[in-house]
C-alpha cells in the first residue's frame, strides 16, 4: 500500500476533493477509515488527512477509487467551485484552453466507447450464494459465497453481503475488510487472481424471531479492470425461513440422513475454515431423529 502525501502528484493529473463530503459518506455508509484505505490504496492516515482537509487536491486515479469506494460520482466528491470550472490551481481556464479540453474529453469519451465495446478485460464475474432452506431461531447456519472470474488477472473486486434484520453475524472466513456499524453488512476487498473464489460465513438468528418468518439476503460484486467498471448483484438462494428444523436437515424431515450429512462433509465442510457445527450434526445424524426444544433453544436427538 502507498503512502501518498497530499501534493506529491509526481506530475499525475491532480483533483480537488472536499474532505468534509467524503467523510460523511463514509460515515453514512457504516464505512471504516481501514476499509477505504484498502479500497483507494493508501494508508489511513492519508484518508483521515484528506477527511480533515476542507479541499485537498489528490491525484485523480486515488480520486476516482475513493468515488468508487464511497458509491458516488467523482462529482459530487468535488467542492462547488471547482465543479463551476475552477481547476486545482484556483484559476479558472482561458477559453482556448476550454475548447481544447473539450476536443481531448471527445478524444477519450470515444475511446473509452470503443474499449467498453470491446468487452471488459475481467471477463464474465459470477457471484452465487448458498443458503440453507431454514434455521431455527437462536440457532446458527452457514452461508456460502462463491465467485468464478472467468478472466483472472491484476484487478481486485469487491464483495459485498448484507443480513436481514434477526441475523447476527458469528464469524467469517476469510474475515470481511470491513462491517458496517449495525454489523449487518460484511465488505470484502480481495484480488481476482483466481478463477474460483469462496467465502463463507456462520450467522445466527435472533431468539425471538417468529417462526414462519422469511428472511432475505442481498449481496454484489463490484469491479473494475481496465477502463471497464460496473457490478453484478449475486445470485443462487436469497431467502430463509425460520423453521423449527436443523440446517443441515434439508427436507425438512426431522431426519438427517445420509444424503444430507454427505452433503455437509463433501460441499460445506471442505469449502472453509469455519466451524458449522459437524459435531452436533453427527450426533443428529446418529440419532433415529431429531426435535426442537423450544425452552432450550438447541436440537435434541430422538431414538
Amino acid at each position: 500500500m502507498e503512502h501518498l502525501d497530499d501534493n506529491h502528484g509526481q506530475g499525475a493529473p491532480m483533483v480537488r476533493i472536499d474532505g468534509r463530503a467524503a467523510r460523511r459518506r463514509r460515515e453514512e455508509l457504516g464505512l471504516t477509515q481501514l476499509y477505504v484505505a484498502t479500497a483507494v490504496g493508501v494508508t489511513t492516515d492519508t484518508i483521515s488527512r484528506w477527511e480533515n482537509r476542507r479541499s485537498p487536491s489528490i491525484k485523480r486515479d486515488n480520486a476516482l477509487r475513493l468515488a468508487e469506494a464511497l458509491e458516488m460520482p467523482l462529482e459530487a466528491l468535488q467542492p462547488a467551485e471547482a465543479a463551476e470550472g475552477e481547476t486545482a490551481t484556483g484559476r479558472r481556464p482561458s477559453r482556448p484552453l476550454v475548447l481544447l479540453l473539450a476536443v481531448l474529453a471527445a478524444a477519450l469519451a470515444g475511446g473509452a466507447a470503443w474499449w467498453l465495446a470491446r468487452g471488459p478485460a475481467h471477463g464474465r464475474i459470477v457471484a452465487e450464494r448458498r443458503l440453507p432452506p431454514h434455521a431455527a431461531p437462536g440457532a446458527a447456519f452457514p452461508v456460502l459465497l462463491r465467485l468464478q472470474v472467468e478472466r483472472p488477472g491484476d484487478y481486485s473486486l469487491i464483495l459485498r453481503e448484507r443480513l436481514p434484520a434477526g441475523c447476527t453475524l458469528l464469524r467469517a472466513d476469510p474475515p470481511p475488510t470491513s462491517t458496517a456499524a449495525d454489523g449487518r453488512e460484511l465488505v470484502w476487498i480481495f484480488p481476482a487472481n483466481r478463477p474460483r473464489l469462496t467465502f463463507g460465513y456462520v450467522a445466527r438468528l435472533a431468539p425471538g424471531i417468529p417462526m414462519g418468518s422469511r428472511l432475505a439476503f442481498s449481496g454484489r460484486v463490484n469491479y473494475r479492470g481496465g477502463m471497464a467498471r460496473g457490478r453484478h448483484e449475486t445470485g443462487g438462494t436469497a431467502a430463509l425461513e425460520v423453521r423449527p428444523l436443523h440446517w443441515a436437515d434439508l427436507d425438512g424431515n426431522h431426519v438427517i440422513d445420509d444424503q444430507e450429512i454427505l452433503t455437509v462433509y463433501d460441499v460445506l465442510a471442505p469449502a472453509t475454515k469455519l466451524d458449522i457445527g459437524l459435531k452436533e450434526i453427527e450426533a443428529l445424524w446418529a440419532a433415529s431423529g431429531y426435535r426442537w426444544n423450544e425452552d432450550r433453544k438447541e436440537f435434541e436427538g430422538e431414538d
